[in-house]
């Protein structure tokens, strides 16, 4: 399956603006995740975009193979000199080994992928009772933003989201896998004004959207942060949700 227009034009440009808008994955969330996955073995971080992801599994401990399908994020991941594999590859087409992993983990994006194609060559790839993870970081949770992310889900379109939950469709009874589990967990971000307007710009749609929409979005933005008095610095609460399964089959 090819990747996603939003994603492939999104995410072609736009590493450094992802790295210092997007959020870190907590350690408790994802130590708890290991844990419920296995906590060894040899881990792929699928569609690991540009790090963030890897470099909590790699604090944790782990040392994953990084599949990603986008060349920009490939090179903004790979210039970090982080000492690992990192091959292009999609969730429907890995170039992996017959059951030669035993967890594979995808955070922020699952919803991008052909959900039964993924999960059949995430079955291939895993090794007999082999475990998959899924995570995402949702927010920032603001009471004072929420107009910007109603705009937000209004530009959306037809790129696919996470919080639809069409993604679980998937997970069949005849999926070959077992029923998902889940745990959430609370963090928070350290930001400021330019770091919550590298979150919006960050964004698939808007990387790929017009400068005129993007100017637009800063300036609604800077508007929020002036009727809401926040100061230079504060802080963006996030939810974080991981969910995990192990092939059956």
């Amino acid at each position: 399956m090819p990747v996603h227009i939003s994603a492939e034009e999104g995410y072609a440009h736009v590493g450094a603006t992802y790295e210092k808008g997007r959020p870190e994955y907590p350690s408790d969330a994802v130590a708890y995740l290991l844990q419920r996955l296995g906590g060894t073995g040899l881990v792929v971080d699928l569609a690991a975009g540009t790090g963030k992801s890897t470099r909590a599994l790699l604090a944790a401990g782990v040392n994953p193979i990084a599949v990603e399908p986008v060349a920009h994020m490939r090179e903004t991941l790979a210039a970090q000199n982080l000492g690992i594999e990192i091959v292009d590859g999609t969730a429907e087409s890995m170039p992996l080994a017959d059951a030669s992993v035993d967890a594979v983990i995808a955070a922020q994006a699952f919803h991008w992928f052909d959900g039964p194609a993924a999960l059949r060559e995430i079955r291939r790839v895993l090794k007999p009772l082999g475990a998959l993870g899924l995570v995402w970081n949702r927010g920032p949770d603001l009471e004072w933003a929420r107009p910007i992310w109603d705009e937000l889900d209004a530009l959306r379109g037809d790129t696919p989201s996470a919080w639809s939950m069409v993604w679980r469709e998937a997970f069949t009874d005849d999926a070959g896998f077992s029923p998902l589990s889940t745990a959430t967990f609370r963090h928070e971000q350290p930001s400021d004004r330019q770091g919550l307007v590298a979150r919006v710009m960050s964004i698939s749609f808007v990387a790929a959207g017009s400068q005129a929409q993007r100017d637009a979005l800063e300036e609604k933005i800077h508007a929020a942060c002036d009727a809401a008095n926040v100061g230079s610095h504060f802080a963006l609460p996030y939810n974080t949700f991981v969910y995990w399964c192990r092939r059956t089959r």
